[in-house]
């Protein structure tokens, strides 16, 4: 029965890491990316237009040419390699978008850091979102999946605000969640030799 093939398709540690990352992604992004584009029009002097077509043309070259890409790679080296490369990535990206903004180099180099902050990221979603989409429920998985998604983007936007840190702090503390994430998916599974 339906009902309880979904829960029993959570029960495994990889599911379950799966479904993590699916918040912590998002969460992670929005905290970061709200605050630096509200500083780049308020602080450094861009206009709305400007940031919405650089993040536009971000959001095509991440969301689609990414997804091409990751799913080719995904097909030769499989998904768990793809993935721990993915985080490793999003961690190196977003440390170097903290080491920009702390050089004081937000202004000029803020469709870098927006890129870093957009672009290296998208390709981890498709490579969980298609982790996703295995087992019997695998459709509602999905869905159970990217609602995870939109409540860390929503819990990440509104954590941002309240938060009131620092672009710098929040790119550094993006990067040690990726970080911790490729540990936590790196570690030994139970009953298996490593």
């Amino acid at each position: 029965m339906f009902t309880h093939r979904l829960p029993a398709a959570f029960q495994t540690r990889e599911a379950a890491l799966l479904l993590a990352m699916c918040f912590v992604i998002d969460f992670g992004l929005a905290l970061f990316q709200v605050p630096f584009a509200v500083a780049l029009v308020q602080v450094h002097g861009w206009d709305a237009g400007s940031l919405s077509r650089v993040q536009a043309g971000l959001a095509l070259l991440g969301g689609t040419l990414g997804a091409l890409d990751i799913g080719a790679i995904v097909d030769r080296i499989g998904p768990r390699p793809a993935r721990q490369a993915l985080r490793l990535a999003c961690t190196v990206a977003f440390g170097i978008a903290g080491s920009l903004i702390a050089a004081g180099l937000a202004a000029g180099a803020g469709s870098v850091i927006l890129g870093l902050a957009s672009v290296v990221p998208a390709p981890l979603y498709v490579a969980v979102l298609l982790a996703s989409r295995e087992g019997r429920a695998s459709a509602v998985q999905f869905q159970v999946h990217m609602a995870a998604v939109n409540l860390g983007d929503v819990t990440g936007a509104a954590l941002a605000g309240a938060l009131g840190a620092s672009t710098i702090l929040m790119a550094l503390t993006v990067a040690s969640v990726f970080l911790l994430c490729a540990r936590a998916a790196h570690a030994p599974r139970p009953g298996s030799a490593q």
